[in-house]
């Protein structure tokens, strides 16, 4: 897969897996767009990788670098030394370690995170079967409402009056630049 993302010259996975003991992955970023990455490496510091892509990878490598938690290396620096540099400081670096375990610790002593919430409602709308709070807006509005038509139809009103007074004033101009040209004196020269 790193050899069809990034081309032949990447590193080699299984000599990877061979010299570093710990191997973090992420998963889609659809599935975790709130944090796509940082939840899964902030356990241990990690390394970010960013690359051009929908969502936050930028803003997820800017955390790992303001909060010392991780290296953070565009896709264009991805060679084998630098990524080994980087993943030797970021497993051997105390201090990131120690950034680490304090934002570790702080998000796991979150009051109520986030996937016990998520469980909460699921339970409590498989125990009473209907929660109208998860309803759409939008099933509860009107036609109006719905296609925005109070908008539409106040601006299709200006533009209508407007027309309307645009063709009046415009006839009344004509009708008397008409009858003033009919009832001009006609100068005779002789």
């Amino acid at each position: 897969m790193l050899d069809k993302l990034f081309g032949k010259n990447v590193f080699d996975l299984h000599e990877l897996f061979r010299n570093v003991d710990l191997m973090i992955t992420n998963g889609h970023e659809l599935v975790d767009i709130s944090r796509p990455t940082i939840h899964k490496i902030v356990k241990i510091g990690g390394l970010a990788v960013k690359k051009p892509q929908k969502l936050n990878s930028h803003y997820n490598s800017a955390v790992y670098k303001n909060r010392g938690i991780g290296i953070s290396l565009e896709v264009t620096e991805l060679e084998e030394t630098a990524v080994v540099h980087a993943l030797k400081r970021v497993i051997f670096d105390s201090k990131i370690r120690e950034n680490s375990r304090l934002l570790k610790d702080k998000l796991a002593s979150y009051p109520f995170p986030g996937n016990q919430k998520f469980i909460s409602w699921i339970e409590f709308v498989a125990k009473f079967k209907h929660f109208p709070e998860f309803d759409l807006h939008s099933t509860k509005m009107n036609f109006f409402q719905l296609h925005n038509l109070d908008v539409y139809m106040t601006i299709l009103s200006g533009i209508l009056i407007f027309a309307i007074f645009f063709v009046i004033i415009f006839k009344q101009t004509l009708s008397f630049l008409t009858n003033f040209i009919k009832n001009e004196p006609k100068i005779k020269i002789n």
